[in-house]
């Protein structure tokens, strides 16, 4: 009888085991991100090209993260996230003439957003097809600002004789596309290990372009910022 009470006990706990791993609440993801971004700056200009002139055809490497949180789990996912990211860029200042100075300047950019995510795992978690495509939409404010050779906020007076100081921060909007593999597909023995030490639902290699208007909604008097890229980046379900 000992026995019998035994054995059932090891088997109920041999089968919940895996139903339990299976079962494992998601409820946030985080990410990090790294791609290249080159702001349209010369854009809202008709004569002169300021960005091309000083740093040529370099584009900031941007480095940063992503992390949502999980509203609603149906036919995909729903959430709600926050990120941010930084970049600089270097070159040379240009003189009254237009030519190269000696001195080295850098423009720093640090966006930061406000989204709403979209992921559409249902192939995933019926089928267990690895490929999640998702979409973002939502606010970028991108803060920015220029040092001079000194390593110091740049300063300028302009045309009208007043002061400017080579700092600030433009508001728009993005949107973007991605697609992510499951990493989880190729080792389910690892991923499930992974999961019970550090809570790591899920792992995935993903891909993601973006589009971007960051120009104060079209204001003239704003840094105009706007870009088209891609990002590259690992995430983690929690």
């Amino acid at each position: 009888m000992r026995r019998t009470v035994w054995f059932t006990v090891v088997a109920l706990l041999c089968w919940s085991a895996p139903q339990a791993l299976a079962e494992t609440s998601k409820s946030s993801m985080f990410e990090f991100h790294v791609g290249s971004y080159e702001p349209a700056i010369d854009e809202q200009f008709t004569n002169t090209t300021p960005y091309a002139d000083v740093f040529g055809q370099e584009s900031p490497l941007l480095f940063g993260f992503h992390t949502d949180r999980q509203l609603w789990q149906g036919f995909g996912s729903l959430a709600v996230g926050v990120g941010a990211r930084y970049g600089s860029v270097s070159g040379k200042a240009q003189l009254e003439d237009g030519t190269a100075s000696s001195d080295t300047t850098e423009l720093h950019l640090l966006p930061l957003t406000a989204s709403v995510v979209y992921r559409f795992d249902v192939l995933q978690n019926r089928v267990d097809i690895p490929i999640v495509p998702y979409g973002k939409a939502g606010l970028n404010y991108t803060l920015w600002w220029v040092f001079n050779g000194r390593g110091e906020v740049a300063n300028s007076w302009g045309l009208d004789g007043e002061g400017h100081t080579g700092a600030g921060g433009t508001m728009g909007w993005f949107a973007s596309a991605g697609v992510q593999l499951h990493l989880d597909f190729f080792d389910a023995e690892m991923a499930a290990e992974f999961d019970t030490e550090s809570g790591v639902n899920n792992s995935y290699l993903f891909a993601e372009y973006t589009t971007s208007e960051v120009n104060d909604f079209g204001s003239d008097e704003s840094m105009e910022l706007s870009s088209d890229h891609l990002s590259f980046g690992l995430m983690f379900e929690f």
